[in-house]
């Protein structure tokens, strides 16, 4: 399976929160052969580093480099994040949350989250939660 994953499932992942043993499972079907995959926009990257500051856990840049794939935010994923901020001000996603979801829509792949406000938007793509 081919996932994008959101820095909330990440944090949760890392902190051993509800819903960790999701992602977990979900990593480790992960694969060289790119058949099952995992894909993290530079903005959640960017999110991780800003919650975690400088004690951002090697786990997490050991699995980054190794298991997730960083995808550059670029002009498509800033056009459809646009797009998406109208169908999701309600539900107060934030531009991470909308770069996950663009970064999901262009690959047509279905994104991880924890995040529970996200089930109550129409972002045109899967979303999993993880609890």
């Amino acid at each position: 399976m081919q996932f994008v994953i959101d820095s909330s499932a990440v944090m949760a992942f890392l902190r051993d929160e509800p819903g960790a043993d999701r992602v977990a499972a979900l990593l480790e079907s992960v694969d060289s052969s790119f058949a099952n995959a995992a894909f993290i926009s530079t903005v959640n990257l960017a999110e991780l580093h800003q919650k975690f500051g400088p004690n951002m856990p090697a786990s997490l840049i050991g699995t980054a480099d190794s298991v997730i794939a960083r995808a550059d935010f670029t002009a498509r994923h800033a056009e459809v994040s646009g797009e998406l901020y109208g169908r999701t001000r309600s539900a107060g996603l934030s531009l991470a949350d909308r770069a996950c979801l663009a970064l999901a829509t262009t690959m047509e792949l279905p994104a991880i989250t924890a995040d529970r406000a996200w089930a109550d938007v129409a972002a045109g793509v899967e979303v999993e939660l993880i609890r």
